[in-house]
């Protein structure tokens, strides 16, 4: 009976320690009013895509994966991906 409940309890922590962490899913992040386009802290999430950039010369959104150590701002690579620069606005 001590086997089984061993060997149970083995199972359940083997299959416990194989859990994958989840994708983190991409979000839009809008670039605060003058802020820098380099600071992740200088980034607001979004519920959505931005509604209000419009084609211009200056960064206003990015779509990259939230920072889990700093929630509610985008990650560093996301930031410095040029690729990540969607949408841009007249400032």
């Amino acid at each position: 009976m001590l086997a089984i409940l061993l060997g149970t309890a083995l199972a359940v922590a083997g299959v416990e320690g194989n859990s994958q962490p989840e994708e983190q899913q991409e979000q839009w992040f809008l670039l605060q009013m003058g802020g820098d386009p380099s600071d992740p802290n200088d980034y607001t999430i979004t519920g959505g895509s931005p509604s209000n950039c419009v084609v211009g010369d200056h960064r206003c959104a990015i779509l990259a994966e939230e920072d889990a150590t700093n929630p509610g701002k985008p990650t560093q690579d996301g930031v410095d991906d040029p690729a990540r620069e969607v949408f841009r606005s007249q400032q």
